[in-house]
């Protein structure tokens, strides 16, 4: 289908590498610091197709 797939996961990344084309993991143990990445690494991500649209 040409689906490109991006996970994002924490700690080793478990299962995930072997499911998605693109992994950020983040290298934690502990839950609310995984959690805050996530929440950080997608305003990055946005952020970054915003500028690429030409919207910011």
């Amino acid at each position: 289908m040409g689906i490109v797939t991006v996970g994002l996961s924490g700690r080793d990344g478990g299962k995930m590498p072997a499911l998605c084309d693109t992994l950020l993991v983040v290298p934690s143990n502990t839950t609310a610091r995984i959690q805050e990445m996530h929440i950080t690494l997608g305003q990055m991500l946005c952020g970054a197709l915003e500028q690429r649209l030409g919207l910011a």
